[in-house]
C-alpha cells in the first residue's frame, strides 16, 4: 500500500509511452504496468502523477481541490483488495468541471476505469 509520485517529466515521458490511455467522463487515466525505479521493485509502489495545469483552471484554490480529490481515490484505490495497483504508475488528467462531480461519482468512474487497464 505505498504511494510514491512521480516527479520529473522524464519518468512522466515513460509512463506516456508504455502505458495505456482511457478518457472517463471527468478525466483521462494513462496506467503502465512497468516500474519506473529499479530499486524500488521490491516494495512494489503505485506510482502517481498529475497533470493539473492553469487551462484546467486559472484559480490555484480549485486547482488544489482537484489535486487533493485525485490523491484520496488514489489512496481508496490502493486500498481496495479487488483491483491490483502494485507496480503500477497512474497519471490522472482532469478534464473541466471535475471539481463540480460528486464525490462517489467520481470514485465508481474512477475504480470503473483503472479496472478496465489493470
Amino acid at each position: 500500500m505505498n504511494i510514491l509520485s512521480l516527479k520529473s517529466q522524464k519518468e512522466f515521458d515513460r509512463v506516456n509511452e508504455r502505458g495505456s490511455k482511457i478518457h472517463g467522463s471527468c478525466f483521462i487515466l494513462v496506467v503502465s504496468t512497468k516500474i519506473i525505479h529499479d530499486e524500488l521493485a521490491a516494495s512494489n509502489p503505485t506510482m502517481l502523477g498529475m497533470k493539473v495545469s492553469r487551462k484546467f483552471s486559472k484559480k490555484a484554490v480549485v486547482r488544489n481541490k482537484a489535486k487533493r480529490r485525485i490523491r484520496h481515490l488514489t489512496q481508496l484505490l490502493v486500498k481496495n483488495s479487488d483491483i491490483n495497483t502494485d507496480n503500477k504508475s497512474i497519471i490522472v488528467i482532469p478534464k473541466r468541471g471535475f471539481e463540480n462531480y460528486d464525490f462517489s461519482k467520481l470514485t465508481a468512474d474512477f475504480f470503473r476505469a483503472v479496472a478496465k487497464l489493470c
